[in-house]
């Protein structure tokens, strides 16, 4: 069975306060579970809170890291868009 955590474990796992965890999941920015016999009580898998965690690195500027998700390059530096301009002309 997969350990579930609370608000609370979350922002601690975070290292945020429990507000930002509450603003979170009422704006669906990370996902969660609500169970119980209303739906209201929420808990986290420790898997969603590091891939939450993991989407929201900055990467320095002038690096050309390809995005996880797509395989794309999530920010092409300048002399590579140059580059593509010339040759598009």
């Amino acid at each position: 069975m997969t350990l579930l955590l609370t608000v609370t474990q979350a922002a601690h796992h975070l290292q945020i306060c429990p507000e930002a965890i509450y603003e979170m999941v009422e704006q669906r920015k990370i996902r969660h579970l609500r169970i119980g016999p209303r739906q209201r009580t929420i808990r986290f898998r420790i898997q969603d809170l590091e891939a939450y965690a993991e989407s929201c690195i900055v990467e320095p500027r002038g690096t050309t890291a390809v995005s996880r998700q797509s395989g794309h390059l999530a920010r092409p530096d300048l002399k590579s868009v140059i580059q593509r301009i010339k040759e598009t002309t």
